[in-house]
């Protein structure tokens, strides 16, 4: 039986859904365990209840846990963990407190294949990691890369961290760190770009702290930064454009560096004092008042010394939103006015951050088409062109204009040609271009069309939404 785990599933507070009967559950918890790679062969017809044989008693503790949690056996249930014997009773009760649930979600990256996003599951207890879900990257880290619906242990020294994105897996274990999984351009710092189905210890003694960002990773190891990964517009600040870099390189002028964000083919390190960037800069988004095209070195951020230390980076398709704790600055592209800058509303790029024209108290921004929280108001500029900010107005919005979406929501998803909100009760409205998939049926309108006005998001559309990025969020709560 295939089963599904969510972190919903270990819920132990006010989770009072009706229990399901010990029947139930033990053909369910035997499904899960007989999908085992490590129980010998045992007939599925046998009474749970009765004797059972001991390779099920003798399996490891966290195999147990895993077992439990594939099962989705909840905190109400516990009086059925003993359906086994005295060791898995013991397991359950130690599920919620030392076993730790991480998973990994892979999404395609090519815009135009709509592909569901792949889950995996690991459970790390004890210093050992069970796995199950998508390989389709090597993630399982169990030597190949076919799905895995059944548990199986990661052969690992002990572990004590896991860290996990976009199908690259690290762990700290009692012999250094090791990597496997997604390895596209050297991600995983192993000396090589070959996909890695078992895990392979990192080219680099020492490591302190690893920062996954955007095809790219960044190590610390004995106080010093070292990169690999993606640098064909030089995003790792080693002075060079290459396309991989699949051993951890030093990054220059990086000793001061506290904090890192690394962001589509542009990466942002952060001193105590200083904003330093690197990478792709062909309409200025990187920020450092000259147009070139890329920028291979740590370079400072041309942000007025008034304007505060920048808190967070927000970037879309060629613009950077700049969160100082005083304003907000922006750079980049500004073709359809999507900066929301208060000065020549007509420049069609900015190299240096400019103030933003009203007060941010939070962005997203898709590249074409900005939205920012402003005291309680949302507020959008940017394109237009398919009625995605107002319906029959100009194509191109430059300056911040309120959006007044109906009713109260509490999250907006910004895309170039539409922009989206989410009702209290989880429902989703959108405008601008339509699309049967998103909207469904509307009277009179045909797919391309632009919408008048606002209308609900039904069937595929809700899960499209959810695999929203980050940049193209924001979080609000309507008044």
């Amino acid at each position: 039986m295939a089963t599904s785990y969510t972190s919903d599933d270990m819920m132990i507070d006010g989770d009072t859904g009706t229990s399901m009967e010990a029947d139930s559950l033990s053909s369910r918890f035997e499904d899960s365990i007989f999908t085992s790679d490590y129980t010998r062969p045992v007939s599925r017809s046998m009474d749970i209840r009765g004797k059972l044989p001991n390779a099920i008693f003798t399996l490891p503790a966290g195999l147990i846990i895993a077992s439990l949690s594939r099962a989705k056996m909840k905190i109400r249930h516990k009086e059925c963990a003993v359906l086994l014997c005295r060791k898995f009773d013991m397991a359950w009760q130690d599920i919620d407190e030392n076993c730790v649930l991480h998973e990994g979600v892979y999404r395609d990256e090519n815009p135009g294949k709509k592909v569901e996003p792949r889950k995996t599951t690991i459970r790390h207890y004890g210093g050992r990691l069970c796995v199950f879900g998508d390989n389709s990257r090597g993630q399982c880290g169990v030597g190949q890369n076919q799905d895995r619906p059944s548990i199986h242990a990661i052969r690992l020294p002990p572990v004590h961290r896991v860290i996990n994105r976009q199908g690259s897996w690290f762990a700290w274990t009692s012999r250094g760190v090791f990597g496997w999984g997604e390895n596209r351009n050297g991600l995983l710092g192993v000396g090589h770009t070959a996909r890695v189905t078992s895990p392979v210890r990192v080219a680099l003694q020492d490591i302190t702290d690893i920062v996954l960002g955007f095809g790219v990773t960044i190590f610390k190891s004995r106080g010093s930064w070292f990169g690999c990964g993606l640098n064909v517009n030089g995003q790792l600040g080693l002075g060079d454009i290459r396309q991989s870099v699949s051993t951890p390189q030093p990054i220059p002028n990086s000793d001061s560096v506290v904090r890192w964000e690394s962001t589509s083919l542009v990466t942002f390190a952060f001193t105590n004092t200083l904003t330093l960037v690197c990478g792709d800069n062909y309409v200025g988004q990187a920020g450092v008042g000259l147009p070139d095209w890329e920028v291979t070195s740590l370079t400072p951020v041309d942000v007025p010394r008034w304007g505060g230390r920048v808190d967070r980076i927000v970037t879309g398709h060629g613009v950077t939103f700049m969160l100082t704790d005083s304003t907000c600055f922006a750079c980049g592209r500004n073709d359809y006015g999507q900066l929301c800058v208060g000065r020549d509303w007509n420049a069609l790029e900015y190299s240096s951050p400019m103030e933003a024209a009203c007060s941010v108290d939070d962005v997203a921004t898709s590249g074409d088409l900005t939205v920012i929280w402003s005291e309680g108001r949302l507020l959008a500029c940017g394109h237009n062109s398919e009625g995605q900010i107002v319906s029959n107005g100009a194509s191109y919005i430059r300056t911040p204009t309120p959006v007044v979406p109906p009713g109260e929501w509490s999250r907006i998803v910004v895309q170039d040609t539409q922009l989206f909100v989410r009702d209290l009760a989880g429902g989703w409205l959108g405008r601008g271009k339509h699309s049967t998939e998103m909207f469904g049926n509307v009277p009179g309108v045909t797919d391309g069309d632009a919408l008048d006005g606002w209308a609900r998001v039904i069937g595929a559309g809700v899960a499209h939404l959810s695999e929203a990025i980050e940049s193209e969020i924001l979080d609000v709560t309507s008044k």
